[in-house]
């Protein structure tokens, strides 16, 4: 029987890994823990694309045999659907069963966006954006085990359900969209903490409001209130790098503390595994006033 496993500890995933597990998204101390197949995208690996798009595309049904995976931080969408698209349990153009035959590429394609990118505003024209929301809304992202395996097997319960009966749940997230537009609003008004013209704190955010939160600073750092983890973004590439030099934030990681920090040029986030205060929040925001301001000088 697959095993799915969350770790945070960099020998035991090696250990898993010489056991033929498979390691996706396993980011450790800003180091990348892969096997031949590379399943990361952040710190020295930021060039690939996202694990769902290269899984989905690259090597559906590759892992079927696998004993079992092994991913660090959460069972969050992107890591989940490359899961399951390595045990090859989604349709596929390459399934020869005639349920399974279907093309699913933009599905990978509108979650590797949203992964790098955050959920701008055009996302909500993006194919399949309905079934990620729904995704999101009916699974914890948690950080055991349970959680890991809920993920994967909803990706399968989504994308191979009675469309009829799935349709009044792919519907409910656009209103919950509303709702969580509203909650961004009200965090940025009641928790955001303007530190430079260039940079905004949101101290501990409810929901993911990015986009809202944009609106008053390229860059913002924000600590989640119930997962206690801090997340960096900036709204543009072209501004990551104006801002923070050529690699964005990928120069600016390195310097927050505790160590571990990773991530991409424009998104990143604190040490997997280790909760963050807001004093952490406020350190981390005052490095980057401070790169900027060193950059500018």
């Amino acid at each position: 029987m697959t095993e799915f496993i969350i770790s945070n500890d960099e020998n035991e995933i090696k250990s898993l890994i010489s056991k033929g597990f498979v390691p996706v998204e396993c980011s450790i101390g800003g180091k990348s823990i892969v096997d031949d197949l590379k399943m990361d995208h952040h710190n020295e690996l930021s060039n690939l694309e996202g694990v769902a798009l290269r899984a989905y595309r690259d090597h559906y049904g590759e892992c079927a045999d696998a004993p079992g995976f092994v991913i660090s931080g959460n069972a969050d969408a992107d890591a989940t659907f490359a899961v399951a698209s390595l045990m090859g349990i989604i349709p596929h153009p390459n399934n020869d069963n005639p349920r399974m035959k279907k093309d699913l590429s933009q599905l990978a394609e509108t979650i590797n966006y949203i992964d790098t990118h955050g959920l701008p505003t055009e996302v909500q024209s993006m194919p399949y954006v309905d079934v990620v929301m729904t995704w999101n809304a009916m699974t914890t992202q948690s950080r055991d085990n349970l959680g890991f395996v809920t993920g994967v097997g909803l990706w399968r319960n989504l994308l191979l359900g009675n469309p009829a009966q799935l349709a009044p749940f792919l519907k409910a997230p656009i209103e919950a969209e509303k709702a969580r537009h509203e909650m961004a609003l009200e965090d940025l008004n009641k928790r955001g903490l303007q530190l430079s013209k260039d940079v905004l704190a949101i101290r501990e955010s409810t929901v993911f409001g990015f986009p809202e939160w944009y609106e008053r600073a390229p860059i913002v750092v924000a600590l989640t209130k119930d997962r206690k983890n801090i997340t960096l973004g900036v709204r543009s590439l072209e501004e990551a790098e104006r801002l923070l030099g050529k690699g964005g934030l990928k120069n600016v990681l390195p310097k927050l503390q505790p160590s571990g920090w990773g991530g991409r040029e424009t998104i990143g986030g604190s040490p997997r595994g280790i909760e963050m205060s807001i004093d952490d929040l406020d350190k981390a925001g005052a490095v980057i006033v401070k790169h900027i301001h060193d950059m500018q000088r």
